[in-house]
């Protein structure tokens, strides 16, 4: 038997949700401008260009977040010796 889905249920995010300049600068809490700088010196998020528009994946997003915690985490770790 095959359950139809309840019109009143929220539908689950796709896994590849892709988010503009400015969803991203939301989700991120820093101003658009900041997004568009590191657009422009290839230091965000990788961005895909669809057209004229750019968009980013959400997962791309994420793992960036997560390289840059992680490099962060061993350079706090590599100047603790340096003291």
């Amino acid at each position: 038997m095959t359950t139809t889905p309840n019109a009143h249920e929220p539908r689950p995010q796709p896994v590849d949700e892709f988010l503009t300049i400015t969803e991203l600068a939301d989700y991120l809490k820093v101003p658009e401008k900041t997004v568009r700088s590191w657009r422009q010196d290839h230091t965000g998020p990788r961005g895909v260009r669809l057209g004229k528009h750019v968009r980013f994946r959400r997962v791309d997003v994420d793992d960036w977040i997560a390289a840059r915690s992680r490099d962060q985490h061993r350079d706090d770790r590599d100047g603790a010796d340096d003291v």
